[in-house]
Order: C-alpha cells, then sequence, then structure tokens
C-alpha cells in the first residue's frame, strides 16, 4: 500500500440564503451541527452541506426559534427534497415535550408548528419524511396522570406545509390491531418507503429496543404488516439500504476473544447477513464469519459498510490501524489517528470524526485504486460541539454480487445448536440461567472453549455463574464447555470431563 497523501482543503463557509439549499444533490451529504451548554441543552445549531465532488462545505445558519432555551434536541428529520426540517426537542427538567418545529428551507420560513393539544406530551421521537417529502412520520408519548404515570403513545403524520395531523393510531389501537396481549408503551420510528413507515414497538424511561425486525404501517390504509423481513440493529449491524444486506459485530465462540473484562462479550468478529434474522451474544448463529484478526480481538469500532457497497471498513476499538475489507478477500490496511470515529460510509470512501489536540476533526477518506486519501475539512468541533447525520447518498446502487465475501475459517468447535453434545456427558444447564461450580476444586476460566485457552482467573467451588452461552462441544478432550459471566469476567468453563461434572445448576445440593 502507498503512503496516505493527506489533501488540505479550506474549508469554505458560505452563508447563503435557504433556497441555495433547497434541490436535494446525490453527492452531498447533509449534517447538523449543534452546541450543547452545561446541562446538555442544544444552544443553537446550523447545517452543513458537503460536497462529495469537490469536499467543500455549505454552512447554513439555523434561526433560534429551533432551539428552545433549556431545551435538549431529541430528534431531527431532513425531508429527502431539502426543503423542510423537522425538529424536537424536550426540556428534561419538566420532562415535556415543546410543539415540533418545522422549517421551510425553500421560502426561509419559521416555523410550522406540530403539536397534540390535548395531550401532555413528555416526548416526540421523528421518523423520515414521506418519499414525496409531502409529509413526517412521528411518535409520542404523553401523560393522561402524571401522579399515577397513567400514559398514552402512538404514531401519526402530519402535512409537512401547515403542521396538521393527517392520521394518528393509539398505542392501544395498535394492540387491537395486532392482536397483541399488552399495549407497547413507546414506538421507534424508521425509513418511510413506497410501502409504508417502519416501526417497531419500544420502551419509554427504560432501556429501549436496540435490534430486531421491522413492522410496516401503511397510513393510507391504516394497515399492519408484522414480519416485513427487514432487521435492524442500531449498535452492533449496518445495512446496506439498495440491498439488504447485514454487516453484525458480534463474538463467535469459534475464534479466540479478548481478555478484557466487559459488562458483554467484546466483539471479535464481523458477520455477513441477507435475508436472515440477526444473531445475538448470547445465541448460535450459522451467519457466515467474513473478517477476524487474532491482533485485533476488540473490534467495538464496528463493521461498516463503505465504497458503495463494495467494501467494509472494520474500524477495531482504540487502534489506529483499520481494515478494507473487500467482497473478494482482499484486506487493505488504513492509519487513521487514534480515538477516530466512523460517521457514515460514501459511494467512494468514508467521513470520520478524528481526535484533535482541540476537539474532534471532520475528515473526508476517498479511495482511489490502491490509494488510500484523507482530506481534512477545515473543521474541528470543541467538547460541547457535535454533529449529526441528516442525509447522505444511499448506498448499494453499484453492487451486483450478493454474498461474495470470502469466509474465515473458525479455530474452534461450534456451539451445539441442539444443546447437546453426543458421546460426551448429558448436559444439566441450560443458557440464561444461573449455576454454580460444584463444592471443592475451583474451575477454571478461560479465553476460549478449549484447553489452550488462556486462563483468566479460577473459580471457586460453590461460587454462582450465569450462563451465556452452550454448550460447546470439545469431543477430541471429552469436554463440555459453556461461555459464562463470573466477577465482571467473560469467558469458558468446563461442565465436566470424562464421567464427572464440574458445575451444576443453581440450588443442587
Amino acid at each position: 500500500m502507498k503512503p496516505h497523501r493527506v489533501i488540505l482543503i479550506a474549508l469554505l463557509f458560505l452563508v447563503l440564503p435557504f433556497a441555495a439549499f433547497a434541490q436535494a444533490d446525490d453527492s452531498q451529504v447533509v449534517l447538523f451541527h449543534g452546541t450543547r451548554g452545561a446541562d446538555f441543552s442544544t444552544l443553537g445549531g446550523e447545517l452543513l452541506v458537503l460536497s462529495l465532488a469537490d469536499a467543500s462545505i455549505q454552512t447554513i445558519p439555523l434561526p433560534p426559534q429551533l432551539f428552545p432555551v433549556g431545551n435538549v434536541i431529541s430528534s431531527l428529520s431532513l425531508s429527502p427534497d431539502h426543503r423542510y426540517l423537522a425538529v424536537a426537542s424536550q426540556n428534561t427538567t419538566n420532562e415535556s415535550a415543546p410543539p415540533i418545529l418545522i422549517l421551510d428551507l425553500q421560502s426561509d420560513s419559521c416555523c410550522v408548528t406540530v403539536h397534540l393539544p390535548w395531550r401532555d406530551v413528555a416526548m416526540y421521537e421523528l421518523g423520515d419524511f414521506s418519499p414525496d417529502s409531502g409529509r413526517l412520520a412521528l411518535a409520542w408519548f404523553g401523560f393522561i396522570d402524571r401522579t399515577t404515570y397513567d400514559s398514552t403513545a402512538g404514531i401519526m403524520t402530519v402535512d409537512a406545509a401547515t403542521g396538521i395531523i393527517l392520521q394518528a393510531i393509539s398505542m392501544t389501537d395498535v394492540r387491537s390491531a395486532l392482536g397483541l396481549g399488552y399495549t407497547p408503551t413507546f414506538a421507534t420510528i424508521g425509513a418511510w418507503r413506497e410501502d409504508g413507515i417502519r416501526w417497531i414497538e419500544n420502551c419509554y424511561a427504560c432501556e429501549p429496543d436496540f435490534e430486531g425486525e421491522w413492522m410496516i404501517w401503511t397510513p393510507e390504509t391504516n394497515s399492519f404488516t408484522v414480519n416485513s423481513g427487514e432487521y435492524f440493529s442500531f449498535v452492533f449491524g449496518d445495512v446496506l439500504p439498495a440491498t439488504s444486506e447485514m454487516l453484525y459485530t458480534g463474538q463467535s465462540a469459534q475464534f479466540p476473544v479478548s481478555q478484557e473484562p466487559a459488562y458483554l462479550p467484546i466483539p471479535n468478529v464481523v458477520y455477513y447477513i441477507h435475508d436472515a434474522p440477526i444473531p445475538s451474544f448470547t445465541e448460535p448463529t450459522t451467519a457466515p464469519v467474513i473478517y477476524f484478526d487474532e491482533n485485533q480481538l476488540d473490534i467495538s469500532g464496528g463493521g461498516h459498510w463503505v465504497l458503495d457497497g463494495q467494501a467494509v471498513l472494520v474500524s477495531p476499538y482504540m487502534s489506529s490501524q483499520w481494515t478494507l475489507l473487500y467482497r473478494d478477500g482482499t484486506r487493505q490496511s488504513v492509519t487513521v489517528p487514534v480515538n477516530s470515529t466512523f460517521l457514515l460510509g460514501t459511494p467512494n470512501g468514508w467521513l470520520t470524526l478524528n481526535d484533535d489536540p482541540n476537539g474532534a476533526a471532520l475528515t473526508m477518506y476517498t479511495v482511489e485504486g490502491a490509494e488510500v486519501l484523507a482530506t481534512p475539512l477545515g473543521m474541528t468541533l470543541p467538547e460541547n460541539e457535535y454533529v449529526e447525520v441528516l442525509d447522505a447518498p444511499e448506498l448499494g446502487g453499484s453492487v451486483t454480487d450478493l454474498g461474495a465475501f470470502a469466509t474465515v475459517e473458525p479455530r474452534f468447535p461450534p456451539v451445539s445448536e441442539t444443546g447437546t453434545c453426543p458421546g460426551l456427558l448429558p448436559t444439566r444447564l441450560t443458557v440464561h440461567t444461573l449455576a454454580r461450580v460444584t463444592p471443592g476444586v475451583p474451575n477454571r476460566l478461560r479465553a476460549n472453549p478449549s484447553l489452550d485457552g488462556a486462563i483468566l482467573t479460577e473459580i471457586p467451588g460453590g461460587a454462582e455463574i450465569y450462563l451465556l452461552q452452550g454448550p460447546t462441544c470439545d469431543t477430541a478432550n471429552g469436554i463440555i464447555w459453556w461461555q459464562v459471566g463470573y466477577n465482571n469476567l467473560i469467558g469458558w468453563t468446563a461442565e465436566g470431563q470424562g464421567d464427572t461434572y464440574f458445575v451444576e445448576p443453581f440450588g443442587v445440593g
């Protein structure tokens, strides 16, 4: 690989009327650049329109009316034609949501308001605008009685030009429509495509759902599709929009894993998924592994689609060495500043926020043949400022050969899909339950399900453990392995060997 060539391009601050931004362009990336106060309230912001063709940035200041004093922006949405910008905010002091504001970027008109006048709304969450840009999808959560925490929630569409509510359906009505035995408390809204609005039931004031299968609400007919066949993972996955292919960053017990203590298993592989349910940290999967590097066992930074879906960028945690993985299995090392954060993939590369003495520097990377070019965009964001991607070219249009990734051969036996190990001791354990080491001799906790795995610690006799994954059948050594959590460590321990059990279900005397 040739040395990186760094091209310095000055940031263009062109303060233009809103009308200059009205027309969407497939070669543009639109970012929101905001400033936070000490209490995390949003003090102000602007739009950054990045041209991928010449790396110039157009800066569009936003009116102060969009940022009510003391409020935090909870979500933003930009219409496909770049005419409307919707802003939802929340007052975290009294847990209330002011009306949604819709700015007309074409006419320089601020602002149309959207609110539920008969509701005590605590939060709005914005989804996409309709493909024709005329309507906006969103979800709400509010209180009927705050003293009893009696609440209400729902999803609705509004007219972008007037703010008039076109259709609203409560979660109670959603329950009836779907035949659920419970009422969802909130909703997360996703993309609005020709066949309807992607959404998933969610929770308010608790840990929300971050992965699963989208449902579809078609507002024109007020009908629902429960199983869309489209999967999402906000934390561990990256979907290629044009093809629905997903990269999923997770931990595979068939490969060496990091020995660092962690709350969740530290990801060590990238899976490739197409038209199939996503895997999880605690259940075996048959999805093929397309990336593993024994020198980088913590790839918490994830795998990301870049180069219009022709390649994957893997960004290991706290590492200056990233990897470009092409569909034919070819790998290319990329050097970046330590603490760089991946922002989004582009048709010819990707964008990052690179660590800078004064904050985070916005940088564009492009791939030209065998050369990776880093282009600093001349903008550094201090700690109290942030960026959010509002619009970018949809990737995957040039992909013609699905699933052409070379797979990586495993190092260790797979987790048993049947929960048994033929020819070995019958297992007495069940995943996602407590167990304990039998009284007496301690059990070794290893980094991998192998006698060659590094010893992380010893689990004393009688100590409780939580079963995360298993069993893995080591027939060569006659051992049944389980992945367990113990004392803030995650590793593998033997349930038994030969005719002797070392671990038993919790509560067995």
